[in-house]
């Protein structure tokens, strides 16, 4: 699969990150264990590279990314203008139940099905955020995700 040298970018951005550092690949990773296509794929490769990259959406189509992928990314991506994580992330969700596309909410339970398999590293009240509020929500809100990928938030 094409990824425009995006695995390189990616490990930057999330250097420092310890096992985090290649959270971006394991989400791609999981989007192609469960069939998705290329731009899905992509997208979830790149899902973190505007809030944590600093790369802005125009950026990534001046690169040469498709609308679609781009698309997803914004979908996927919290609002950096709203106060606190917590409030940001649940936007996000906001964003995602009205869009209702099913391959944006793939990525996002791809990414929590990540988070919450290397939970075990993060500080108690973020793992606790993850396990008792995000899966939680994000199972029973994920419309059109692939059952087999909702089945990894346990």
């Amino acid at each position: 699969m094409e990824t425009y040298g995006t695995e390189n970018r990616g490990a930057r951005i999330h250097a420092g990150r310890g096992a985090r550092a290649y959270a971006p690949f394991h989400v791609r990773d999981l989007l192609v264990e469960h069939g998705y296509g290329p731009e899905v794929c992509l997208a979830g490769l790149l899902h973190d590279i505007v809030e944590d990259g600093g790369v802005s959406l125009g950026e990534l189509r001046a690169a040469g990314f498709g609308e679609r992928v781009v698309e997803l990314v914004d979908l996927c991506t919290h609002d950096a203008s709203i106060e606190g994580n917590d409030a940001r992330w649940i936007v996000m969700m906001a964003r995602l139940v009205q869009a209702g596309d099913s391959d944006a909410w793939a990525i996002k339970v791809a990414d929590l099905a990540d988070n919450l398999r290397d939970s075990g590293t993060m500080e108690e009240g973020r793992r606790k955020w993850m396990w008792e509020v995000k899966r939680p929500m994000m199972g029973r809100v994920a419309k059109g995700a692939n059952e087999e990928l909702l089945k990894l938030l346990g």
